[in-house]
């Protein structure tokens, strides 16, 4: 089973990884990726650098090759539960659907604005980051396509609360899952 984890930037999609890796899951992100592309040009890794190399990707067609990255990863890891952090657009998401023979679900994490822009200013992943700079950073993400992906979630997280919350959350989900998973086993 693949569940590919979409959000806004702050959302709680690493979190969501974090905790389904404590629980034996094997994960890799997308924006490994990006940091890999930045590493191997010896570009500085800053929010600027990073959303230069995103829209590279993005504008030029070439995010499917970050999905077919993440499936070559996936396929060497040897296991069976995956989680795919940052998921952004159909275009990724239908492609690892397409070339994947496990089932892959996509669980959208919903945050609001505000507490977003608070835990990353915790974070400090990038020191200067600006509210207004967030907002852009936000308007990016819907470019990508990110807003189509959320609507077409098979399952939502709502992560306004606590981590202890977004862990009841995730327990749920991956309760749902399983009984999804043995109708199915049941049913074939």
């Amino acid at each position: 089973m693949i569940l590919c984890i979409a959000g806004f930037p702050g959302s709680g999609k690493t979190q969501i990884s974090n905790y389904l890796k404590s629980k034996g899951f094997f994960t890799i992100s997308f924006g490994s990726f990006i940091k890999e592309e930045l590493s191997k040009h010896n570009i500085a890794y800053t929010a600027p650098n990073v959303v230069s190399v995103s829209l590279y990707f993005h504008r030029t067609g070439k995010d499917i090759q970050l999905a077919q990255k993440v499936l070559s990863v996936l396929h060497g890891s040897g296991c069976v539960n995956q989680v795919i952090d940052g998921c952004r657009n159909r275009r990724e998401y239908e492609y690892i659907k397409e070339h994947e023979l496990s089932d892959v679900y996509l669980v959208g994490v919903d945050c609001s604005k505000k507490v977003r822009y608070e835990r990353a200013k915790k974070r400090r992943r990038f020191v200067g980051l600006t509210e207004n700079d967030y907002k852009e950073r936000d308007k990016r993400e819907k470019n990508y396509g990110l807003n189509e992906l959320l609507n077409s979630a098979e399952f939502r997280i709502n992560n306004n609360g606590t981590k202890d919350e977004l862990k009841s959350q995730v327990g749920k989900l991956l309760g749902k899952l399983n009984d999804k998973v043995k109708r199915y086993k049941n049913d074939g």
